[in-house]
């Protein structure tokens, strides 16, 4: 692997994870970085700490990591609603769209191949078959 792609794994890779990346052979400009305060309950906090530890995170990782999510996608990583949302993450409404979906009986046949599903999609519209 050559030195300058070795870097660029490392800086984008290792260093948004790390306060500091203390290396003799590598030379990186240091990184202004911020802190964050946050205010969470103690018990719940605890909570957090041990599902994060058997992620193999800890918190500042787990929430440098959910940071860096928010300006990767420009948003949050999850929905946000003022309607209350079933277990699932959906709307009730929606929800009851996909139970009735699933209720109703006109399902597509299993397939043992992709040909044999191409067939079965022309036989329902024979003017997408190729000629």
């Amino acid at each position: 692997m050559t030195d300058i792609i070795r870097k660029k794994i490392i800086y984008y890779l290792v260093l948004p994870f790390r306060l500091y990346y203390n290396s003799n052979d590598l030379a990186f400009p240091i990184i202004a970085m911020a802190t964050i305060q946050v205010r969470f309950p103690d018990k719940k906090k605890k909570n957090v700490e041990k599902i994060l530890e058997s992620l193999g995170l800890d918190m500042t990782t787990a929430v440098r990591m959910f940071l860096m999510r928010v300006e990767m996608i420009e948003g949050l990583p999850f929905p946000v609603s003022k309607k209350k949302l079933t277990v699932n993450g959906f709307t009730p409404e929606f929800e009851a769209e996909i139970d009735k979906a699933a209720e109703e009986k006109d399902f597509s046949p299993a397939f043992d191949t992709a040909e044999d599903a191409i067939a079965y999609l022309h036989s329902l519209n024979p003017s997408l078959k190729k000629k």
